[in-house]
């Protein structure tokens, strides 16, 4: 009996002695013993699970999906612009000094500085009974002219805003 008791402690002892070498009764996980393992055993753990990966075949019934082939883009053709030139004209009578025509341009030229399509231009007349002082805009390409009162430079800016018109050719 004595025999059989020693051997079961002998069975049982050798049994934890190879537990403890083997590292199962340790308390550290497995990402901790694969990082504590030598090279050469990682890299036996990486091949077996790159292969048990690649047996990894898809079903019969899963498809690929390419993306759309790209499209040409569409061309746009861009038609330029004609755009109406405005004038306005300032006949002014040379016998008297024009203090209107300063604070007509005044008025006007700094609202029109970067539009290239509407111009302003003073005309002398020699009149000397007064009715040489005329304020006439001028659209260039209809040749449409109108007339305004002396020094009426809202009027004059209203008409050259509604006459400034672009459209395609």
């Amino acid at each position: 009996m004595q025999l059989k008791l020693i051997a079961v402690i002998t069975v049982l002892l050798l049994l934890s002695a190879s537990l403890l070498v083997s590292g199962c009764t340790s308390t550290t996980n497995s990402n901790q013993a694969a990082n504590s393992a030598s090279p050469a055993t990682s890299s036996a753990a990486i091949t077996k699970t790159t292969k048990a990966a690649a047996s990894v075949k898809p079903s019969a019934s899963a498809s690929i999906i390419s993306p759309p082939a790209p499209t040409a883009a569409p061309t746009t053709t861009v038609k330029p612009l004609k755009c109406y030139h405005v004038e306005i004209i300032i006949y002014h009578n040379m016998s008297n000094p024009c203090n209107t025509c300063s604070m007509t341009g005044g008025m006007l030229v700094p609202h029109y500085a970067n539009n290239p399509y509407w111009s302003m231009r003073m005309q002398n007349v020699d009149d000397y009974n007064g009715a040489g002082n005329l304020m006439v805009g001028v659209v260039k390409e209809t040749g449409e002219t109108t007339t305004f009162g002396w020094g009426e430079y809202t009027q004059i800016q209203a008409w050259s805003d509604a006459h400034l018109l672009c459209y395609p050719e």
